[in-house]
């Protein structure tokens, strides 16, 4: 529609002569990939089609269906990550069948190069590569495990203040607060925001500190996914694993064990990743170029630009996963474990909150203690 508008031609003019250029490459065979990304993406709304009740089976044993989907929302692509290909084919629907026919569609011997597979948590995908690429090793992206560590961090946050408070956050609970710093990595934290977190649940008591626990966790599971890319020995990752297991059963958090629990069932996934080092970030990128650019529109057409000075710029780039260098890593985690464990708060002369030290082992304490802002009236 923008190329139809720009060029001020018919939208059917428009399509035809895409359909010109692109029959010949999508009719040309593909090439051999090594690397296929797997990844689901929501493209508009259902289209639903009534069904008439008197023309369905009457011997049928279940009550038949009053519509049936014309259009589904959900569209799966597939997309070459290592040969620079780009988005190979897009099926709809989000099922394991819609994903296996278009593998089906491709020959035996393409699909007996495909070495890797990159998916995420799905267990859709899983079931269509193993129908179809027994060969192909799967590979979990690590987006998705480390969004889900900060989704069980929320929800433990929210648990614990509807426990303590009867009701729903509110931007006066302390908790409220620092919701977007437990969303943070430890590196990316500075030592005034890092002691804010620290100091801010350490101050709730038992309450904070099941929380702190979730975000400690939610550490350690990043400690393990920084391995990838680094040739990790086999002990490297049990040590940084077992730790993960450890803490997630000492807690005694049920968010927790059940964070513990997935883990260790798509850790063949997970292992492979660290090994590997593939991700889906190909298959995301060309997810969001296939979508039509939904603009804000107005009776008269597009909203003027200057109402939205922010499109057109570009974000600033993610950090690495991996910590850098002289940055305090999984030794203050270490040490904010032990300081949990024996439920102790030490002060220096100085009025610094430290760690507990442990037996033979060095202990790095948190930043100090900033002096609190006044509290202004309530809005």
């Amino acid at each position: 529609m923008a190329s139809a508008r720009q060029l001020e031609l018919s939208w059917p003019t428009v399509m035809d002569a895409v359909r010109d250029v692109a029959t010949p490459l999508t009719d040309a065979a593909a090439a051999p990939v090594d690397v296929l990304g797997i990844d689901e993406t929501r493209r508009g709304r259902p289209r639903w089609q009534r069904t008439d009740p008197a023309a369905q089976d009457a011997s049928a044993c279940r009550e038949p269906a009053k519509a049936r989907v014309l259009a589904d929302r959900w569209h799966v692509g597939f997309t070459d990550l290592a040969g620079g290909q780009g988005m190979l084919g897009q099926v709809e629907g989000r099922t394991a069948d819609d994903a296996a026919y278009w593998l089906a569609s491709q020959t035996p011997a393409w699909r007996d190069r495909i070495r890797y597979v990159v998916i995420d948590m799905c267990t859709v995908f899983v079931a269509a590569v193993r129908r179809y690429l027994p060969l192909a090793t799967l590979i979990v992206d690590h987006f998705h495990l480390v969004q889900l560590a900060n989704s069980v961090v929320a929800e433990v946050r929210r648990r614990v203040t509807t426990v303590l408070r009867g009701r729903r956050g509110r931007d006066s609970d302390p908790e409220w607060k620092i919701r977007n710093l437990l969303g943070r990595n430890r590196e990316n934290l500075t030592d005034r925001q890092l002691a804010k977190l620290w100091n801010t649940l350490i101050d709730l008591d038992e309450p904070g500190q099941t929380i702190l626990a979730a975000w400690i966790a939610k550490e350690e599971l990043r400690a393990v996914l920084a391995l990838a890319g680094t040739h990790p020995d086999r002990t490297v990752i049990a040590h940084r694993l077992t730790r993960f297991y450890l803490w997630c059963a000492d807690a005694g958090i049920p968010e927790l064990e059940r964070l513990a629990s997935t883990i260790s069932t798509w850790w063949p996934c997970i292992e492979a990743f660290l090994h590997t080092g593939l991700t889906n970030a190909g298959s995301e990128g060309h997810n969001r170029v296939v979508k039509p650019t939904a603009l804000p529109r107005r009776r008269n057409g597009p909203l003027p630009a200057q109402r939205h000075p922010r499109r057109g710029q570009r974000r600033p780039p993610r950090l690495p996963l991996v910590t850098r260098p002289g940055a305090p890593a999984v030794v203050s985690i270490e040490a904010a474990s032990r300081e949990l464990r024996s439920r102790s708060r030490v002060s220096d002369s100085e009025g610094h909150a430290r760690i507990s030290p442990g037996s033979g082992r060095r202990s790095i304490p948190p930043p100090p203690r900033w002096p609190r802002p006044r509290r202004g009236r309530r809005t």
